[in-house]
Order: C-alpha cells, then sequence, then structure tokens
C-alpha cells in the first residue's frame, strides 16, 4: 500500500493496541452492516489522527486489517482510477488485484446501474460527505446486487478516497422473493370472485377493498374505501360484538349477516374475519360470501314446501319414504295426522298392524317385491285407526338403487281417498238402484202396454160397430164426436204401440252381431217405401260400412230418422241424404234433410219421450220415435244428436263404436 505512509509522530504501545481494537471493531462493524458511511468515515480518521501511522510497524498492522477485512475495499483517486483493493476485492470481482488497479471503478459496475453510482460519486466529490447508493456488480459473468459507501480516510496528512462494498445478492434475492409474493398476494387480493375488504377495528372505516367489494356494494373501490361498513350493516352492534371477539381470542370466526348495497339492495353474507397488521396497525380482514341468491332460493323453498305442506293437508295426501336399510317408514307430517301415529317414523310391522284384514296380504306381497327390487305399488286398501274407523288410501311407490344396482329405499305417496270411496260405493248403489228403477219401468211400460191391447181391441170393435148402425142417423153434432172417438182411439192405438217397442229395446235386444250396413238401410228404405212414394222424396246415400250391432234396431233407427226427414219437409220434393265418417274408435252416421229444420233450444228436448215440438193437427206422431232413436244409440254405446238451421234443414248424426275384435 505505497499510499500509506509512516508518520512522524511518536505514541507508545498502549495507544497502538487501543487503536488496533477500534480498528478491529470498525472492521467488524462495516461487515455485519451495522455503521453508516459517516461512522466509519469520521471512525477511520479518528483512528488516523491518534496513529499517524508513525511507525512500519504500525503502518503492516493497519495494512493487515484492511486486508482481511470482510468487506470488499477500493481506493480510488478523483478521477475514479483504482489505486488499490483488498482480499475481499479481489474475492468479488473473481480477479487478482493487478487486473484490477488501474482501472476505472465504473468499469465493473452494471451499465443499467451506472447513472446511480456516478450520481452518488459526484454528490461526495462536491461536499465531501460519506455518500451510499444500491448498485449491480459486475462480477466475472455474473451480476451482483450491492450496496457502496463511497468516504473519505484522512491519514499522513493525505486524504484518501475510499469506496467500501457489501454483497448484498442474498438480501436482494429475498427482497425480490418478498416482492414477487407480495405481488402474488396483491393479485389475488384484487382478482378474487369473493368480496374482500380490510378496515380498521374502531369505527370501521374501509383500508383496502378489491374491485368484488365494490361490485357487491354496487360502489366504486375508490368510493368504497374510507366510509363505514356500519354505513352498509342492518345491525352494526352484532359487528360490534363479531369484532371484538376475534381481537380478545386472536382466532378467525366465520358467521352469516345481512347488509345493503348503496341502492338499499338486502345481501345475505357468509363472512370469515380474522385479525391482521396491516401497515403496522391492527386491522380486521374479511372474505365475504353472497349468499343472497341461495337465500332467496332457499326462501322460495321453505315457501314452496309451506304450500306443499297446505296442499297435502287440503287434498289429504302425504310422503313417505322407506328405508330399506333400517326398515323404517319416514312419514310426512299430514300422513302422520292421517294414520293416527304419534311418531314420524315408524317400522314396516307397525303400519301392516293397521291394514284391513282383507287388503293385508295384498300389501304385504308389495311391500316385498318392491324391498326386493322388483314391481313397484300402485293399489288401494283400508286401514283400520285405533278409534276404529276406516280409512281409505290410494298408495304409490317406486323403488330407487344405489350405484350398485341394490334396492336402497321405497319413496311414494299416500292419499286419502276415503271420500271418493264413500261416493263410489253411494254412487254404485244409486245406479245398481237406478237400473233396478229402469228395468221395473220397462218392465212396467211392457207390461201396461202390453195389457192395455186387448182393452183397446175390444172398444176399437165396439166402436166400429157403433159408428156403422149410428153415424148420419143421429145429427151432425153426433157425427163430429164419433169422429173425435175415433182418432183418439187410432192415437191410443199408436201410443200404446210406441211405448211397447220403447220398452222392448232393452227386454227383446238382440245380441250384436257382424252386419252390413248398407243391406240394413235398403230394408229400413224398403219399409217406407209407400211414404216415401207419397212425398215423392228423393233418398240418396253412400256406400256404408261392416258395423257390429242389432241389425234390427238400427234398421229401426234409420227408419225412424228418414220417416221424421219425410213428415218434417218444407217442399214437394224432400230430399234426404245418408252417409258416414269414421275415425279410430267409431262410425258416425248422419241423416240430412231439407226439412223445416229446428230451433237449438229444442236439441235435447226432442230425445225425450212423449216430448213434441207440434199440435196433431200439425203433424201427426207420438213423440217416441226420436226417443227410441236415442236408447238404440245408448245400447250400442253411442250417442245421438241434432244440427239444424230453421227454414234450411236437419242432420241427425249418431255413432257406432268400432268392435273390430268381433269383425275379425
Amino acid at each position: 500500500m505505497g499510499k500509506f505512509r509512516p508518520g512522524k509522530s511518536k505514541i507508545n504501545s498502549k495507544e497502538i493496541f487501543h487503536a488496533i481494537e477500534e480498528l478491529k471493531k470498525l472492521f467488524s462493524g462495516i461487515s455485519s452492516s451495522n455503521f453508516s458511511a459517516e461512522q466509519i468515515s469520521s471512525k477511520i480518521n479518528e483512528l488516523g489522527s491518534i496513529l499517524s501511522l508513525p511507525a512500519q510497524n504500525n503502518s503492516e498492522k493497519f495494512k493487515d486489517l484492511f486486508e482481511n477485512a470482510a468487506t470488499a475495499y477500493f481506493i480510488i483517486d478523483k478521477k475514479g482510477i483504482i489505486e488499490e483493493v483488498n482480499h475481499s476485492a479481489e474475492k468479488l470481482l473473481c480477479i487478482p488485484k493487478y487486473q484490477i488497479c488501474g482501472k476505472e471503478f465504473v468499469s465493473f459496475l452494471n451499465s443499467e446501474t451506472l447513472s446511480i453510482f456516478n450520481k452518488c460519486f459526484s454528490e461526495f466529490l462536491s461536499n465531501g460527505n460519506p455518500t451510499e447508493c444500491e448498485a449491480e456488480f459486475q462480477s466475472e459473468n455474473k451480476i451482483v446486487n450491492t450496496v457502496i459507501n463511497v468516504f473519505q480516510i484522512n491519514t499522513n496528512n493525505e486524504k484518501l478516497i475510499c469506496i467500501g462494498i457489501k454483497d448484498i445478492s442474498d438480501f436482494a434475492q429475498a427482497k425480490s422473493e418478498f416482492n414477487n409474493l407480495k405481488n402474488d398476494y396483491l393479485s389475488v387480493f384484487e382478482n378474487a370472485n369473493d368480496p374482500i375488504l380490510i378496515f380498521e377495528p374502531e369505527n370501521e372505516i374501509i383500508l383496502e377493498a378489491n374491485e368484488s367489494a365494490a361490485k357487491l356494494y354496487g360502489i366504486s373501490k375508490e368510493e368504497l374505501i374510507g366510509k363505514s361498513l356500519k354505513d352498509f350493516s342492518k345491525n352494526p352492534k352484532r359487528g360490534e360484538r363479531k369484532i371484538e371477539k376475534i381481537l380478545k381470542e386472536g382466532k378467525a370466526i366465520k358467521f352469516e349477516t345481512e347488509q345493503f348495497t348503496k341502492t338499499g339492495k338486502t345481501l345475505f353474507l357468509e363472512v370469515k374475519a380474522s385479525a391482521i397488521n396491516y401497515l403496522g396497525k391492527k386491522a380486521i380482514l374479511t372474505i365475504n360470501h353472497d349468499l343472497t341468491k341461495r337465500k332467496k332460493h332457499e326462501n322460495e323453498l321453505e315457501k314452496d314446501i309451506a304450500r306443499l305442506e297446505m296442499a297435502q293437508k287440503i287434498a289429504r295426501f302425504g310422503n313417505w319414504d322407506w328405508d330399506l336399510e333400517t326398515d323404517r317408514i319416514k312419514l310426512s307430517g299430514e300422513l302422520n295426522t292421517i294414520l293416527g301415529f304419534e311418531n314420524t317414523e315408524i317400522s314396516v310391522k307397525q303400519f301392516l298392524k293397521i291394514v284391513c284384514k282383507e287388503d293385508k296380504e295384498s300389501v304385504k306381497d308389495n311391500l316385498e317385491k318392491m324391498r326386493l327390487g322388483k314391481g313397484e305399488m300402485n293399489m288401494d286398501f283400508g286401514i283400520k285407526l285405533q278409534s276404529g274407523e276406516i280409512v281409505y288410501l290410494y298408495a304409490l311407490g317406486k323403488v330407487l338403487f344405489d350405484k350398485d344396482n341394490l334396492p336402497k329405499k321405497v319413496f311414494g305417496i299416500f292419499h286419502d281417498i276415503t271420500s271418493r270411496k264413500l261416493m263410489e260405493k253411494t254412487l254404485r248403489v244409486s245406479i245398481e238402484n237406478l237400473e233396478r228403477s229402469n228395468q221395473d219401468l220397462e218392465m212396467f211400460a211392457y207390461v201396461v202396454s202390453h195389457d192395455l191391447k186387448d182393452p183397446l181391441h175390444l172398444i176399437t170393435n165396439f166402436f166400429k160397430l157403433f159408428s156403422r148402425r149410428y153415424k148420419g142417423k143421429i145429427d151432425q153434432k153426433a157425427d163430429d164426436y164419433i169422429e173425435n172417438i175415433q182418432a183418439a182411439v187410432t192415437r191410443m192405438h199408436k201410443l200404446i204401440q210406441g211405448l211397447l217397442a220403447y220398452s222392448r229395446i232393452t227386454t227383446r235386444g238382440k245380441s250384436f252381431e257382424t252386419n252390413d250396413a248398407n243391406l240394413i238401410l235398403e230394408d229400413a228404405i224398403s219399409n217406407l217405401e209407400l211414404n216415401i212414394e207419397k212425398a215423392n222424396a228423393n233418398v240418396k246415400a253412400e256406400k256404408l260400412p261392416v258395423i257390429v250391432c242389432d241389425e234390427i234396431q238400427i234398421s229401426q233407427m234409420f227408419q225412424n230418422l228418414i220417416s221424421n226427414a219425410i213428415k218434417f219437409a218444407d217442399k214437394n220434393d224432400p230430399e234426404i241424404i245418408i252417409s258416414y265418417k269414421e275415425n279410430d274408435d267409431e262410425f258416425i252416421f248422419s241423416v240430412s234433410d231439407n226439412g223445416i229444420g229446428i230451433l237449438p233450444k229444442y236439441y235435447k228436448r226432442i230425445f225425450e219421450i212423449f216430448q213434441r215440438l207440434h199440435t196433431e193437427e200439425e203433424f201427426e206422431g207420438t213423440g217416441i220415435g226420436l226417443s227410441i232413436c236415442k236408447k238404440i244409440a245408448d245400447r250400442h254405446g253411442g250417442k245421438i244428436w241434432v244440427e239444424s238451421e230453421p227454414g234450411k234443414g236437419s242432420t241427425f248424426y249418431f255413432t257406432l263404436p268400432k268392435r273390430e275384435h268381433l269383425l275379425k
């Protein structure tokens, strides 16, 4: 170290020893970065004034300390040319001293940080005060992050410029990793789907928030930060208690709360809150999960369940769930009420105990099949309550299987059909009574009409004798009486014949057979041949199908409808058309005319027995013909109706079901 020359002053060995110890402390401190550049320079100058480097011996000791310091030191001139370095500098640059000295110090700096050092060095040269900066140092093929201290040393009346370099690569790497980690956390914070808030505990002033939080409250992030969370809380006191708990126990907690958006819309949140240190102060971090949609669905579900329970109560039905592993049946509330059990869960044995005796075996068999995964329940059965009352249930049950396709449980419903069963029983009795009454009525009509034939025949014979003997021999008034009696006897005869025909539709009907409808129609037209000629009627018919029927009754049906069409003709040349169409289930026959027509209000009345729309003087008849047609249609499982337009004519329709199994 040529620049370090011995001084002329004398100091004793005690002072030298003290100075050496101070230097050791100094260089030890420098290596551990506990001293600033100002402290280093001041201490060296202080020791330099003590030592003044008086002897070669002292100079050697100082040089030894310089050479072995842990910090890399460079002695440079004002132009930045390196004059001396220590071993740590050689180690830092990975080259020997002779390749370092004589070069510019800045030649070892990374070009990107050159301006930083130049600024630091210029500042030192301008005022002589120690300066410090961070710079990247070029070492062999790698870049080293360093802290550079520039300071001045006074020795032997010379002022030396010293540069101390501390390798902070590990620190820089740790700092970089920390910054990267910090940026990652900030990225997670900002981009999290869940709203995140940081606020101070006392007044709950929001210190930081992410975009999701701003979106949740319907406010910008800038506007949200600085506001109190209490402004958005429905129950601020509850929030305060939660914060106190966090600070007291030091543990994170999770709870649900209700808050508001900027516009007053209600928010339901699940909050995870914990205490953190934020910029050196205590704060609360909350991660919020928006439950608003879920709560809405839950509320709707609760309403649906309430409506279902009400519907079950009104309709008297409930659901049941049979766990095949435990062999226990869970009953819904209403079903539990219907069955009269105190508990909502019963055993299969308890259930079978209340099933009516006549239904027990069938119910038991059905349950056993479902236990084995075979079949479903779809049946009616009765149960006997503790009160002795019989309740009838309609049961549906479906087997549910596990992932191994083994029967796991049965889910179904029970419907209280007691009222329906009672109505069915009442209706069945009523139908039986009605059928019996109809049979009695038909028998009565038959007996009456049959038994009246003989007396009427006797009256007719005696009246004919009376008419031949006295007509035209008394006076005109007597002749009028005779004509009226004759008309009444004739009408009575027709009524009895009609009533007898009406009663015979059911009691004397033939079995249904396959028949050609064309032949049946020909027979009916043949029976009306004289009436058709007399009225000069034109009867047309399409080709008709093969049908299954009582041919005599269907012939009578055609005959009555054609006869009516002729009777109620409003023109000199009546026109009657018989046709048909069909669908999958039935044939639909029609008989159309161009007669006087019928008002809609009489469409039903004309099919009732003895109901007439005209007087005997206008149109003769008994009012039984269309009633007979209706009864024939009923017996064949069909129906009859009319469509008409007064003054233009009428069309009578009747249907006959297809009985294809009888046609084959």
